[in-house]
């Protein structure tokens, strides 16, 4: 596969302009993005899976966290997730990410699946075969106040320091995230540092593919 690889036209969206908790809504908004780019590589829009017009879609993600369908299926998965799922709802976990986004997307035909096991070779190798964008979780404590994190992942660069393309819909991590200059960060450049899950180098991400 390929050294280096990037996925064009990907639109950015930021979650600082979000009706609902704009400071802890980087999943929705990132799912939004991956969301978007499949609708449009297929000729839809956000009103096909019921977002109006006037409403951005990572507000409507929000807002179907806590319809009563998405409830309901958090009460039958608690044994499954664990009961600790209902303090982070609004923050919103890979798993009900995961079900939201079948729900909407399942019916164009695509699918997303929650993996925390893959190295970051096999995430860069699975990202070029879809040719869709993932959502993959971050924390960066190590230069800023934010810790756990979602991006937006468009692409990567294995060529020296093992790095990944990101939409970061909080700003640019490089730059402690500084306010005011939103929407502009895209293709954020970020060392594989601030993703490496385990001494086994295993990234956490929410994988989309076609099916």
């Amino acid at each position: 596969m390929s050294d280096t690889f990037k996925i064009e036209n990907v639109e950015y969206f930021s979650q600082l302009n979000n009706k609902y908790d704009p400071t802890i809504s980087c999943f929705p908004t990132s799912l939004a993005m991956c969301m978007n780019y499949c609708l449009q590589s297929i000729g839809k829009t956000k009103t096909d899976v019921g977002c109006s017009e006037n409403m951005q879609l990572e507000d409507y993600i929000n807002y179907m966290l806590d319809d009563n369908q998405t409830t309901q299926w958090m009460k039958d998965n608690t044994s499954r997730i664990g009961s600790w799922i209902w303090n982070y709802k609004r923050r919103m976990l890979y798993d009900v990410e995961a079900y939201l986004f079948n729900r909407l997307m399942l019916p164009f035909g695509f699918k997303a699946t929650f993996v925390s096991t893959k190295t970051y070779d096999e995430v860069c190798d699975r990202l070029e075969e879809t040719k869709l964008p993932f959502i993959i979780g971050g924390n960066f404590s190590e230069i800023s106040s934010v810790k756990g994190h979602m991006n937006c992942l468009i692409g990567f660069n294995r060529t020296g320091l093992q790095e990944v393309i990101v939409h970061d819909p909080f700003g640019n991590a490089l730059d402690s995230f500084k306010p005011g200059k939103y929407p502009t960060f895209g293709n954020c450049v970020y060392p594989i540092k601030f993703f490496i899950k385990d001494k086994q180098l295993h990234l956490y991400v929410l994988e989309i593919e076609r099916v």
